[in-house]
């Protein structure tokens, strides 16, 4: 998180808090962990916050794609390990 320094008219400096590129990019996981607990956590309540498309309000929801853009269901996800994981270095 970064500071940066701001005084909106008409009161005191203040510093304002700023994600990193790193603190930004844990909001696709915040969010698949929000979906989660709405489901398991809620039982069925109308969540209390949910994420939207800032253009038109639509909800979004986290997703697996492929390269190509499309959806991938859960029954359909596999994982490849690279040949170099299957031996990884010794410590020192």
């Amino acid at each position: 998180m970064i500071q940066q320094d701001y005084k909106a008219d008409g009161s005191r400096p203040r510093k304002e808090y700023c994600l990193t590129e790193m603190g930004e990019a844990l909001s696709l996981p915040f969010i698949a962990m929000r979906e989660w607990s709405d489901r398991w956590v809620g039982k069925g309540r109308m969540p209390p916050m949910r994420p939207v498309r800032r253009s038109d309000g639509s909800e979004i929801r986290v997703a697996l794609v492929d390269d190509k853009g499309r959806v991938v269901p859960p029954d359909d996800l596999a994982v490849r390990f690279e040949d170099w994981a299957a031996n990884p270095p010794a410590e020192s």
